[in-house]
């Protein structure tokens, strides 16, 4: 045991910040328009506590030189307030711009770029992709405002972006297209699949070379683990009644 035998607050959701370092929720308080959860940063080599910060969520960086945390809810249960920290100089910044960040999606995998939507509620049920550069918190639109983005994910070298567009809004029911957006030179095409049950949950195989995603059967009512070529060919079902996966680089 490394903490909690005495503490009268849980120790919940363990972050991973590298090899050696952990974040863990920690002492949840209230205020009168918020509610407060305690990050606390942890060496398990040093057997140190390293500092203590106060995010709704936290989202470490790959390299990780910055904390990304939500700092109050907004409407719908989407983060009303993100602020980004820099934990080499321990200094907090809130992002903040002229197009609205709705629901962090991921970061970049060389650490330089958070991507967000901009998912708005009822009645315009619209979103798009915007990515904010973690050193000068510029932000700049990807997709257009026609397209309708609310989900994507990076390859693993960081130079494409797999993500889903749906055609008549989130809150209604339409037909998605799979696209791969180029961020080098910002060409997109089309995966040709068209997929007749739910999907969900896309990421990308180490290689860049295929895609894994859940498939819902509906008959059966198991969750499977299917797989697909950038081109929506070797398109097949891997495993059944699959709750999560992780793509792992390397076996631990």
């Amino acid at each position: 045991m490394i903490l909690g035998e005495n503490d009268p607050f849980s120790e919940v959701k363990v972050v991973w910040i590298d090899n050696t370092t952990i974040a863990y929720k920690n002492q949840r308080t209230y205020t009168k328009d918020n509610e407060i959860i305690t990050f606390i940063v942890y060496d398990l080599s040093m057997n140190k506590q390293l500092g203590i910060t106060d995010f709704i969520t936290m989202h470490p960086s790959p390299n990780p030189r910055f904390w990304l945390g939500c700092s109050r809810w907004g409407a719908e249960g989407e983060c009303g307030e993100y602020t980004l920290q820099n934990i080499v100089d321990s200094e907090q910044y809130k992002l903040e711009g002229e197009m609205e960040l709705g629901g962090f999606i991921g970061w970049s995998p060389d650490s330089r770029s958070m991507l967000f939507n901009t998912v708005t509620w009822p009645p315009v049920c619209t979103s798009q992709l915007i990515m904010v550069d973690a050193e000068t918190l510029e932000q700049r639109s990807i997709t257009t405002e026609d397209e309708n983005v609310w989900e994507a994910s990076f390859s693993p070298t960081g130079n494409f972006l797999f993500y889903e567009q749906l055609e008549m809004g989130l809150c209604q029911s339409g037909e998605v297209d799979y696209r791969v957006l180029n961020l080098d030179n910002q060409q997109t095409y089309e995966i040709p699949v068209d997929f007749q049950k739910d999907v969900w949950g896309f990421d990308w195989t180490p290689d860049g070379k295929h895609l894994l995603f859940f498939h819902d059967s509906h008959s059966s009512y198991e969750n499977e683990l299917w797989s697909m070529s950038l081109t929506g060919s070797d398109l097949q079902p891997i495993l059944a009644n699959v709750e999560e996966f992780k793509v792992l680089d390397s076996i631990p």
